[in-house]
């Protein structure tokens, strides 16, 4: 049996940040719906910019010696936060990683000062959905206007 390191770092790099934007253009193509009124392309363009500290972290999860997913946890508010483009790479689902991922990006949004933590995701996400439910998240009404019909939003009070 071959044992893997596991590791999540904050991305700091210009390298870091490519990587992970390779990570949310996968990500954005598992949607059924567009994700183009989120405009990804320019979001993966500036995302040192859009989520770096003071106010925003971008964090990789590192298998062995591979990148293997992200997740962003970004301040809407002085209180509030939202988790963002949380995805992890096919061939290392169903491993545990996704609750590793979510465990730093609460932990993160605590830190930070954080009362509550947001997300969004696609309705047909079901295994997102249970995870986040799992967590403690319950569903709210849309804290923003989305256009995608299957859109679910969550809260986590921290």
């Amino acid at each position: 049996m071959k044992t893997w390191e596991v590791s999540i770092l904050q991305a700091t790099t210009p390298e870091e940040f490519a990587t992970a934007g390779h990570f949310i253009l996968d990500y954005s193509k598992e949607f059924r719906e567009s994700l183009s009124f989120q405009a990804i392309e320019k979001e993966v363009a500036q995302l040192q910019k859009l989520y770096s500290p003071p106010d925003s972290r971008l964090f990789l999860l590192i298998v062995g010696s591979e990148a293997a997913g992200c997740v962003i946890v970004k301040r809407l508010s002085p209180e509030d936060f939202e988790l963002k483009r949380m995805y992890i790479d096919p061939q290392h689902r169903g491993k545990g990683y996704s609750q590793a991922m979510l465990d730093m990006a609460i932990g993160t949004a605590r830190n930070m000062g954080g009362k509550r933590l947001l997300l969004d995701t696609d309705s047909t996400m079901t295994n997102a959905m249970h995870l986040y439910e799992k967590n403690g998240f319950r569903q709210i009404p849309a804290y923003y206007k989305s256009p995608l019909p299957n859109a679910s939003f969550y809260e986590l009070i921290l």
